[in-house]
């Protein structure tokens, strides 16, 4: 490029730019990194590499999309494309086109409009002479061989049919092209929104028609949005079913099972609520099913399957929370937040619950979820001894089963916001086991009241021998026996006798 050269930047289309002045015209599709010239066809056969070298000069130019329109000095009129696959211009023949102080406008796809000032030669004013070119009709009347159409067959899986994809699916779709006889096979893919839809497009020889032509096939890749027939379900190859512990039949009929008070809060706060009585809970078989098996004192987690309607996808391995919908709170996490090697202070139900207007099992969502594995000085940590409560993802976190038997029921939640575009959720029940029951005395109490009876025996065994060897003694003895010997009388009155 030598010169000053005027640049226009196309309308819609990012990075594409014009440089042009009256003796040359270039493009850029990369916002000037890399600059060619436009070259001119004729018949669709290369005629000259650039506008230059045609000895013309340009008069001015008007550019729309992907469209590009030349009125050079002498009157000649060009229209051609700018693209990645190919950018070229043809000379098309309008009616004359004055051009004394003539401006173009493109006012739609293929419709230019050409305006020309027309001094009165009365009045001291200036009438305009308006012409719209049909760039479509031009392009029929003129030999270019665009006459025909350059597809014999074009066909594809994807006609009139709607795809609905998860973040980081994947969608393939193919097409079948067979262009006419001496036609080039240059299809243009054009997506709606390539701000949010990646596309990767090939295309190859797949085969011949029985007449001869080379049949093209078309694939492309698309990925963006949202499944809603994706769904998680947590596997249950062990339940409470299966081991006879409980039957179908048995829960369906409105089974019933006990929140112990001081092990559930209502209000999701996980504190030891006294003020509270026993709850009884219906069980709900129709959504839960047959609870899960789950051994109280050994570390567990729910093992999560994606499916997408019928068809399984994948095991669900990225970071998800759970809590128990009733407010149950007998069990904790094996890892803490510095366990976890969390860089910031990692959230949990009471920040999430206080930082939220829902104040339950639903509070914590994929949107607000803010992960603690990457440094973040607005929320540094401080507490490294609080239990890290979400599970999955990079640490293998896991809950442990206080010494309780019996029924929880789980509200889970994928928080990661790249694992999905969708709010994964499901709810499930397991079944602790293996707890022993729980002791009306505390261990302490107990055993030092077993300790200290035996320490009275032993010395009711020294002190009786030495009290009956004294005066004092021997009356503190009758004593006793004066108040045991009515009892027996009585003990004796009731006993049958025996002939």
């Amino acid at each position: 490029m030598d010169g000053s050269y005027r640049i226009t930047n196309l309308p819609g289309l990012k990075g594409f730019l014009i440089f042009w002045n009256e003796n040359n015209i270039q493009f850029s599709h990369n916002s000037g990194q890399l600059v060619g010239p436009i070259i001119v066809k004729k018949n669709m056969q290369f005629l000259y590499p650039s506008i230059s070298q045609m000895g013309m000069k340009i008069y001015t130019i008007a550019s729309y999309d992907n469209e590009l329109a030349i009125l050079t000095e002498n009157g000649r009129f060009f229209y051609g494309t700018l693209g990645l696959l190919s950018t070229s211009i043809f000379e098309v023949t309008p009616e004359d086109i004055d051009i004394n102080n003539t401006a173009l406008m493109f006012i739609g796809v293929g419709f230019i409009f050409v305006v020309t000032p027309i001094k009165d030669p009365v009045f001291q004013a200036y009438d305009f002479h308006i012409c719209i070119i049909n760039i479509q009709k031009l392009l029929q009347q003129s030999e270019i061989g665009l006459k025909t159409c350059k597809a014999e067959l074009l066909q594809g899986n994807f006609d009139k049919t709607m795809h609905i994809l998860d973040m980081s699916d994947t969608l393939h779709l193919y097409g079948v092209m067979v262009p006419q006889p001496t036609q080039n096979p240059i299809p243009i893919i054009t997506i709606s929104n390539p701000h949010s839809l990646g596309l990767k497009l090939k295309m190859y020889e797949d085969g011949y028609t029985y007449d001869g032509n080379i049949k093209f096939k078309i694939t492309g890749l698309i990925s963006i949005g949202c499944n809603w027939a994706k769904k998680i379900i947590i596997r249950n190859t062990l339940n409470a079913c299966t081991k006879d512990i409980l039957t179908p039949v048995e829960l369906q009929k409105n089974y019933t099972y006990i929140l112990e008070k001081g092990t559930y809060d209502p209000s999701f706060n996980s504190r030891l609520r006294l003020d509270l009585q026993d709850q009884a809970v219906i069980y709900d078989y129709e959504e839960l099913g047959c609870p899960q098996l789950v051994y109280f004192n050994n570390p567990w987690k729910p093992v999560i399957e994606l499916w997408e309607g019928s068809r399984f996808v994948e095991v669900v391995t990225t970071e998800f929370v759970l809590m128990e919908k009733n407010g149950m709170h007998t069990y904790n996490y094996s890892k803490n937040v510095g366990g976890a090697n969390c860089k910031s202070q990692a959230q949990n139900w009471t920040s999430v619950m206080a930082a939220s207007t829902t104040k339950n099992y639903l509070a914590w969502t994929r949107e607000i979820y803010v992960t603690c594995h990457e440094l973040n000085h607005s929320i540094p940590l401080l507490w490294p001894d609080l239990e890290y409560q979400i599970l999955g993802g990079r640490t293998d976190n896991s809950i442990i089963f206080q010494e309780r038997n019996g029924f929880y029921i789980f509200h889970l939640t994928i928080v990661d916001p790249f694992y999905s575009y969708c709010d994964l959720t499901t709810s499930f029940a397991i079944y602790v086991y293996g707890a022993f029951p729980q002791r009306l005395l505390p261990d302490y109490p107990l055993a030092l009241l077993v300790m200290l009876s035996m320490l009275f025996i032993l010395w009711l065994g020294y002190v009786i021998p030495k009290l009956s060897s004294t005066e004092k003694g021997r009356v503190i003895i009758g004593f006793f026996q004066e108040l045991w010997n009515p009892f027996m009388k009585r003990e004796k009155r009731k006993r049958p006798s025996h002939r």
